[in-house]
């Protein structure tokens, strides 16, 4: 086991009294090998890349394990690791577990942003992205005032979102509110499961499982055990799931409230 603290280094060995620091461990240049637990101490770990229109998604990630010994990333017990700016992850057999996703700066438009607005905001977006890899697990995250919740893209081979709080995330556009819970897709031929989660309250929909007419890989996904609940009232009238865009197969809901 590995400890990471806000105020850790790069030089450190790693250790609870000598923490890394997060960029470190988190790009690969720390040597944490498969199966290993990596601690986050409480604290806020905050992406430096600020007053920047290409701020991007936070922490590049490409810490990873090997199938049947995935690296776990995950707040020490009993404390409070806050992420400020969200996490860019491409790897493999890595599970994040109890991390809490949040934006500290009060980076939302006071009126109706223009349309792209991701792009003009000088924050990163604070999403947990996961734009590649296989093997992938959030677990126990909360996700909370970031322009969107959980981005889990056609490029991640497997993976799975279990034990979520994803809520107040997204901003009001000129063109239309911003800012699912969860957007998502999967090409991959392998099931991607959405369970025992509790998603809603922000500016778009709880679930977004979507692909446009020309891009419509949307397949095999599982969504149980999960509470929905609406968005904002700003939302104007946006329902609790978005599914498809083309022709879909293997989606399966059940046991959801």
């Amino acid at each position: 086991e590995y400890f990471v603290a806000p105020d850790g280094t790069a030089a450190n060995p790693g250790t609870l009294g000598k923490p890394w620091d997060l960029a470190s461990v988190l790009k690969g240049s720390q040597k944490v090998a498969p199966g290993s637990v990596v601690w986050l101490r409480g604290g806020r770990y905050v992406y430096p890349v600020r007053n920047n229109k290409s701020s991007g998604n936070g922490f590049p990630v490409s810490l990873g394990g090997a199938p049947g010994k995935p690296v776990h990333l995950r707040a020490r017990s009993g404390e409070r690791a806050i992420i400020d700016g969200g996490m860019d992850v491409r790897a493999d057999h890595l599970w994040i577990w109890d991390l809490e996703f949040q934006i500290g700066d009060d980076w939302r438009p006071k009126s109706p942003a223009p349309e792209g607005a991701n792009t003009v905001f000088s924050v990163p977006t604070g999403v947990l992205n996961i734009t590649g890899g296989t093997g992938i697990k959030i677990i126990d995250c909360i996700s909370h005032h970031n322009t969107m919740g959980i981005g889990f893209w056609k490029s991640a081979v497997s993976g799975e979102v279990h034990g979520c709080i994803i809520y107040d995330n997204g901003f009001l556009g000129a063109d239309r509110p911003h800012g699912p819970a969860i957007y998502t897709q999967n090409e991959s031929g392998t099931p991607r499961l959405i369970a025992d989660t509790i998603i809603g309250g922000n500016f778009s929909l709880p679930l977004q499982l979507y692909g446009s007419q020309i891009d419509r890989m949307v397949n095999d996904f599982t969504v149980e055990g999960t509470i929905l609940y609406a968005p904002r009232s700003e939302a104007r009238g946006r329902t609790y799931a978005q599914l498809g865009g083309g022709a879909s197969r293997n989606i399966i809901f059940r046991n959801n409230f």
